[in-house]
């Protein structure tokens, strides 16, 4: 079972926070492009079923359980933390919206928080094939060698509010958030 602390909910009360079943991805599944798409079913945080064995004769990896935020809706924050707290974090700073941007707002992401995002990403793991990656071509992103599973796919597969621009992209046009140290007060949480 797992447990989701208060802390955990307050820092990231802006997000669902939703329960899933899982399978981890082997760096050969990612080498071979095995979709990083979960194949199981949502539970809920209070779910304790197990998920039953699979009777292929192809040994399958364990399905685990771990806990995601995900996209909610102003209505929800409203909901869950109340109108009050919505309007001492927000509003009262001009903050109309979470989550209801529109796609010309211009909105741009937290450089110390997408830096986080990147170097989490990153440390996700070794890709496993001891090659090169398009992650390299980046210039900042390869001193290190290769990044983690997920690495690439956050890169290309995420994009900003516009919907167009991918974080890779956003990166190459602003290169200096990677070398961009968060405030000493978030140093610790958003160290990467």
């Amino acid at each position: 079972t797992i447990a989701i602390s208060q802390a955990f909910l307050e820092r990231e009360e802006e997000f669902e926070i939703a329960m899933v079943l899982y399978e981890e991805l082997t760096p050969m599944d990612a080498k071979n492009g095995t979709s990083m798409v979960p194949m199981r079913t949502e539970t809920s945080p209070s779910d304790d079923t197990t998920a039953s064995s699979s009777s292929s004769a192809q040994k399958q990896p364990p399905v685990q359980k771990g806990v995601i935020c995900r996209r909610s809706t102003d209505e929800a924050y409203i909901a869950q933390w109340g109108q009050v707290h919505w309007e001492n974090q927000y509003t009262k700073y001009g903050v109309k919206t979470i989550w209801n941007w529109e796609r010309d707002s211009g909105l741009r992401p937290c450089p110390a928080y997408l830096r986080h995002c990147v170097l989490a990403s990153w440390n996700c793991g070794n890709n496993g094939d001891g090659g090169a990656t398009k992650s390299n071509s980046d210039g900042w992103s390869g001193v290190d060698g290769d990044g983690g599973l997920c690495y690439d796919s956050f890169l290309d597969d995420t994009y900003l509010v516009d919907r167009k621009t991918t974080i890779r992209e956003y990166l190459k046009q602003f290169p200096e958030v990677m070398a961009m140290e968060p405030p000493e007060s978030l140093r610790e949480r958003y160290g990467g």
